[in-house]
């Protein structure tokens, strides 16, 4: 009979077999072993769970766990990773939901869903997060630029010059391939989290059109207004450093700011989270499944 547990740090080679018939040739052994190490100081105890039956993993659904300084507060995070079930026991997939809906004080994102498992966590009442990404492609830029902005592109003396919330999320992220920039204007500043990928992921049509084009995604904004301001300097910039063609942003990281300059794309599965003490605005898509497994990552 088949029964779910938690997961711990010592079943990765029990459900290593089973993340294999995801099919995601890009993530290497090591990148899954990631899921199984506590990798931002959680208390949680376990890292998802999974579905046995005679001692042997038929289901899995990853956890991760991190807390977060959001407003002068501190907030607990779940992002949801890798939900995987053997098709023979597909009728109990649900189980391995189930327990989620009984957390606690938790914002519980899931950024990578499927067409498939979007209706099953909107069923569940999970929210959207975004439908909608915004490109500022690097050749809109060129004729705007101005160097009225600083930027420090990853230097070696950017952790010195931003606060201690910043500086957590700058030595949490530096393992994963995180790009990193502090936009300064008089005594303005902007930090930006940012991944290079290939691509954007938001529907088969468009995958064709862009697989081969670079960009920034950018997960984390903190002040939004400052970046749209001045977006014609920072784009030019920062994709100039890092030879991209644009930058990619979802839409609520701009919390309600808006800017011409920006092709707007939909999402063929919106982001989706749960959360009693946030709104959409508030959270980012850091401390995720997409810095661990380098998903989309170029």
């Amino acid at each position: 009979m088949a029964r779910v547990r938690k997961v711990t740090v010592d079943d990765f080679d029990k459900i290593y077999p089973l993340l294999l018939e995801l099919n995601n040739p890009r993530i290497t052994k090591e990148m899954w072993k990631r899921l199984f190490v506590h990798q931002w100081g959680d208390n949680e105890p376990y890292i998802g769970y999974v579905l046995e039956d005679g001692g042997e993993a038929k289901g899995f659904i990853g956890l991760i766990f991190s807390r977060r300084a959001i407003d002068g507060a501190t907030y607990k995070f779940c992002n949801v990773s890798s939900w995987i079930v053997k098709e023979e026991y597909r009728s109990e997939s649900l189980s391995l939901i189930f327990p989620l809906l009984t957390l606690k004080d938790y914002t519980i994102t899931n950024l990578t869903p499927s067409p498939a498992v979007y209706d099953i966590f909107r069923t569940l009442g999970f929210q959207q997060l975004d439908d909608t990404v915004r490109v500022f492609p690097f050749f809109m830029w060129k004729r705007f630029f101005q160097h009225q902005c600083s930027a420090d592109l990853e230097s070696e003396d950017m952790a010195k010059h931003i606060n201690e919330q910043h500086l957590k999320i700058y030595d949490d992220h530096a393992a994963f391939r995180a790009i990193h920039a502090l936009i300064q204007y008089n005594e303005q500043t902007c930090y930006l989290v940012m991944r290079r990928i290939k691509g954007v992921h938001v529907g088969n049509r468009l995958d064709i059109l862009t697989a081969r084009i670079p960009l920034l995604q950018v997960h984390y904004v903190s002040n939004p207004n400052l970046l749209l301001q001045h977006i014609g300097c920072i784009a030019f910039r920062i994709c100039l450093r890092f030879r991209v063609l644009g930058l990619l942003i979802d839409d609520r990281l701009l919390k309600g700011h808006s800017h011409g300059m920006s092709i707007s794309l939909k999402l063929q599965s919106p982001r989706l989270f749960r959360s009693e003490a946030l709104d959409r605005t508030q959270v980012d898509s850091l401390y995720s499944e997409l810095f661990l497994l380098n998903l989309y990552g170029a």
